[in-house]
């Protein structure tokens, strides 16, 4: 019984919490994803003559800056009341956290020793942003 809760209590604070993984992947998305790159949308909508209005609807239409009262989209069961792009999401752990995922596929683990050496958290995140990662390769193919 004592071991059971020790290995709970381990699972418990090593574990990626709800807020991590939907602020993992609402970065995620705002990098990969055409409709959540609010940033390259209003610099291409710069370019044109009614740049103010233009930028102004798509902001309304897609809800940034702003939380909803209702979902504006759901992801992995995780509902986001706002744009992804809304200050909310920048959060510079998650950056952290995508420079690990990078090391990492470059050959490098987070930490000293084996792959089983790595901190649970560290283990699920890759494995998190590696399926991430698997999906955006998937989409990328079939809308070629």
């Amino acid at each position: 019984m004592f071991w059971e809760y020790i290995h709970s209590q381990i699972l418990r604070i090593s574990s990626m919490s709800v807020a991590e993984i939907a602020m993992v992947n609402a970065t995620w998305l705002t990098l990969t994803v055409d409709e959540f790159k609010c940033k390259q949308t209003e610099e291409i909508l710069s370019k044109r003559r009614d740049a103010e209005v233009a930028i102004q609807y798509v902001r309304k239409e897609k809800g940034c800056g702003v939380i909803s009262k209702v979902p504006k989209v759901e992801i992995d069961g995780i509902e986001y009341y706002s744009c992804l792009c809304h200050p909310n999401f920048n959060d510079s752990s998650v950056h952290e956290y995508m420079w690990l995922y990078r090391q990492y596929k470059a050959g490098h683990l987070g930490y000293a020793g084996s792959l089983l050496d790595q901190p649970s958290k560290y283990i699920e995140l890759i494995r998190f942003m590696d399926r991430l990662d698997a999906e955006h390769q998937n989409n990328q193919s079939e809308g070629q």
